[in-house]
């Protein structure tokens, strides 16, 4: 099944913590904000043809200028193969593989270089990972969302969706159409904008790897384009 992903605090366990090597800390979320926002005044939202709220925000490839070349340790010594960062994170080498092995084209892996507290090199190569990657995948008849922030004069297309609340024991009702995601590893869904979504493919590749460093918080079944609920009992 695929899974919305967060960006975890487990490297908090392992007492590691980076610093913006070059400067102010704060300076490159800023700027990636800012860039973010230019785009959407420049109505780049427009990018399926449709205009989203909070959807308007995801999809941009970004400058990577705007992200630091350098990172340090202030705190521990080892990472995760995906670490707290700006961006989606500081993601590894084996990230990147398990991830181009399934989708070998678009998302952004922008290479920094990880420093010791002494200033040597950490030992690998580091990427900070984006995910410009927009599919229209997520199954909204399956019953496991319902819109927010919406009212009945409102274009239905550009509604949002988070997820229902469920009584324990019962079955699972979230879905993304896998007809849609074949060939994705990683992507945004306008509709649920605030979530990243990783394929079963992507996941499987990762945990055949034995990655670490983020949280699988929901699990989606990937049906195809013609399922409905009833199809297999979830209704």
């Amino acid at each position: 099944m695929a899974a919305t992903i967060s960006r975890s605090n487990e490297a908090r366990h392992l007492g590691t913590e980076l610093r913006n090597y070059e400067g102010d800390h704060r300076a490159p979320g800023k700027a990636i904000t800012k860039y973010l926002e230019e785009c959407v005044a420049q109505k780049e939202e427009y990018r399926d043809g449709k205009y989203h709220s909070f959807g308007s925000l995801i999809g941009h490839t970004l400058p990577p200028e705007l992200f630091p070349k350098t990172m340090i340790f202030t705190k521990g010594k080892k990472l995760y193969n995906m670490t707290d960062g700006y961006g989606k994170g500081i993601v590894t080498q084996a990230f990147k593989d398990c991830h181009k092995a399934v989708q070998p084209e678009g998302n952004q892996f922008i290479p920094v270089t990880i420093l010791n507290k002494d200033e040597t090199p950490h030992e690998g190569n580091f990427y900070f990972f984006w995910v410009d990657t927009v599919c229209e995948a997520l199954n909204l008849v399956s019953g496991g969302v319902h819109a927010i922030g919406w009212y009945p004069e409102m274009d239905m297309s550009t509604a949002t969706y988070q997820i229902k609340a469920r009584s324990p024991g019962e079955p699972s009702r979230l879905a993304v159409y896998s007809d849609r995601i074949e060939g994705l590893a990683a992507w945004q869904d306008p509709r649920m904008p605030r979530r990243i979504f990783f394929s079963d493919a992507f996941l499987a590749r990762l945990r055949e790897a034995k990655c670490q460093g983020w949280h699988e918080s929901n699990y989606f079944h990937e049906r195809p384009d013609d399922w409905l609920p009833e199809d297999d009992g979830t209704t």
